[in-house]
């Protein structure tokens, strides 16, 4: 989905999709012991750029134990990870979603 949307949508409309919208607190995922904070832009979750400034204009959405998909229009990267095994804690925590992120990242840049 995130390939197609690269594709099919006008370089501006992409452009537009990670501006922040929204922000805050997500009550679905968040307890009284820990707040989940979330930005979302048109229609996508987007990181903040303090969190993750390489991928600060990226749009997906991280899914529960660890899923996680996005596009990078910059990068022309198109990225999703699914798992059978769930891991636990907030989205955007799971250790080998990160890893693999850092590895792409970093084979791009290698050529």
């Amino acid at each position: 989905m995130y390939s197609w949307l690269l594709d099919a949508f006008e370089p501006g409309t992409v452009a537009d999709i990670p501006r922040p919208e929204t922000s805050g607190s997500d009550l679905v995922p968040s307890s009284p012991a820990m707040s989940v904070e979330q930005r979302f832009g048109r229609g996508f979750m987007v990181p903040s750029a303090e969190e993750t400034p390489a991928r600060s204009a990226t749009f997906g959405h991280e899914g529960a134990g660890g899923t996680t998909a996005f596009a990078d229009p910059g990068g022309g990267l198109a990225f999703a990870y699914a798992t059978t095994r769930i891991a636990l804690g907030p989205p955007d925590t799971d250790p080998r979603a990160e890893a693999l992120i850092t590895s792409v990242y970093q084979a791009l840049r290698t050529g």
